[in-house]
């Protein structure tokens, strides 16, 4: 699945992955148990790697291990 939106520090934004950390993964991590969606490929909203890098270094493990459990 294709996802889009912003990783904010703070308040949550209008949009259904603009927010921060933990809005991010409580999201994925309900789409992969009760859609059963297994992959998800970002689409940040800049050219930069931070949102990469925290996409794949906190966000997805954190998805990985929670769906780990629930499943």
């Amino acid at each position: 699945m294709n996802v889009s939106g912003s990783i904010t520090v703070g308040p949550t934004g209008n949009g259904p992955l603009d927010g921060p950390v933990a809005l991010w993964i409580d999201r994925l991590t309900g789409w992969a148990l009760d859609l059963r969606i297994d992959a998800f490929v970002v689409w940040p909203p800049d050219s930069g790697t931070t949102m990469i890098e925290q996409f794949a270094g906190e966000i997805l493990p954190a998805v990985h291990e929670a769906t780990k459990q629930r499943s």
